[in-house]
């Protein structure tokens, strides 16, 4: 529809018959004189039936993925537990493996469709919450309310806290007793405003050795980290230790 006039009150508008099942993007624009006087409104209708509808198949298809995805994950996690099956020098590698993928599917299980954000709280909520229950650790998250990150943050810290919670099952303090705390706040640096992950954790015995022959958990959080604009840091103390890990609030990875 097109509606103009030619002075104030007196109204011309023009009809065309819509198509079909169509949808329509509408803009509205106020037209002026030469004089700066305001004339009328100029309404244009653009067909986005196409768009709408490759949309929709595209929400279909990303669906479809995410089901086969999360049918890969579980492929593969039984694939590690049998080709760990009787033999204990296969069994560590494929915990591990097998704790880093779940922490992948935990993540992607909360974006529904083309949503590029999820909240932080939840995430970490879901991440940690089966080892918050284990007796002789007291584990406390403090996240703030209203906090989101992007799909590919949410890989990075899925990623750090599973490789922290495993290594806090098998040497520190979830598996022989201590505390936990896990701590964000948004912090103000150099690279612009950020979202500080804390992880501090004092197990009950001491730190007997701060590397460990084989172990790749480290290489990969540094890896991912840098492909998400992330920065990850680790301080080893005499009965635990103190994992940082920052993410950009305002920029899209």
């Amino acid at each position: 529809m097109i509606a103009t006039h030619d002075k104030p009150g007196r109204v011309f508008k023009h009809f065309r018959a819509p198509l079909e099942a169509s949808v329509l993007e509408v803009s509205v624009t106020a037209t002026k004189s030469a004089q700066g006087e305001h004339t009328g409104f100029i309404s244009i209708s653009r067909d986005i039936s196409q768009m709408h509808a490759d949309r929709e198949a595209l929400q279909i298809l990303l669906a479809e993925m995410r089901h086969r995805l999360k049918n890969s994950f579980a492929m593969v996690c039984a694939m590690l537990r049998s080709f760990a099956r009787g033999h204990s020098g296969n069994s560590e590698f494929a915990d591990e493996m097998i704790a880093r993928i779940s922490a992948l599917a935990t993540a992607q299980t909360l974006f529904e469709g083309d949503q590029a954000e999820t909240d932080l709280e939840t995430l970490l909520t879901k991440l940690v919450s089966p080892f918050r229950e284990v007796g002789g650790v007291d584990f406390n998250l403090n996240c703030p309310s209203g906090l989101d990150v992007f799909r590919e943050q949410a890989d990075a810290v899925s990623l750090v806290i599973g490789e922290l919670t495993v290594n806090s099952t098998k040497h520190g303090a979830i598996g022989g007793g201590g505390r936990i705390s896990l701590n964000v706040e948004v912090v103000d640096a150099a690279e612009g405003r950020q979202v500080a992950l804390v992880w501090q954790e004092r197990s009950r015995a001491p730190v007997t050795s701060t590397t460990r022959t084989g172990g790749q958990g480290l290489s990969i959080i540094e890896r991912i980290c840098r492909a998400r604009g992330a920065v990850f840091s680790l301080d080893w103390q005499e009965y635990g230790l103190r994992a940082r890990l920052l993410l950009p609030v305002d920029a899209r990875l």
